[in-house]
């Protein structure tokens, strides 16, 4: 390869150049373009990665960024990944929770106590609108029976139970 050499970019179908391998190395460097990118060289298009394992080059990090130790085998076993259950979080009890959509679930309230804060609004908007516009609040309510028979996991995608364990 020669300083004369020009390399074309391609990124997305979008292609960008021509380059020295000077301008390559100056947008590697500066995190404009990546180890993905597709380089045009000799008429042969491959990874810009590809073309430096091809010249045999080695791969730089940059001294400014730091990099961590390798993981051991502990860091890579399950339990130590897994974060350690919060008691201070209590799961919401599914007794409860059809007991409020049965008595207020027009209004979410259900939805609100299993940390279903986003269908809550929705259903409380709704309720609103329609008990605005003098339609009534069955539909709502209805969408709540309905959440009853559907709704098995809490905003926290952990499972409502019907019995506490002591």
């Amino acid at each position: 390869m020669s300083k004369t050499d020009t390399f074309h970019i391609r990124w997305r179908g979008r292609v960008t150049g021509p380059f020295t391998w000077s301008d390559v190395e100056e947008k590697l460097n500066a995190h404009e373009i990546g180890l993905l990118h597709d380089v045009q060289y000799n008429n042969n298009w491959s990874t810009l990665g590809e073309l430096l394992a091809q010249r045999g080059e080695v791969v730089r990090i940059n001294s400014a960024h730091s990099v961590g130790s390798m993981p051991t085998g502990s860091d890579l076993r399950t339990d130590s990944v897994a974060a350690p259950p919060d008691p201070a979080k209590k799961i919401p009890d599914r007794r409860i929770f059809v007991a409020l959509a049965i008595v207020a679930g027009f209004l979410g309230v259900h939805d609100f106590y299993a940390q279903h804060w986003i269908r809550g609004g929705l259903l409380l908007g709704i309720a609103l609108v329609l008990w605005r516009l003098d339609w009534g609040i069955i539909w709502p309510w209805l969408w709540a029976i309905g959440e009853i028979i559907m709704t098995k996991l809490d905003g926290q995608g952990r499972r409502m139970r019907w019995k506490r364990k002591p």
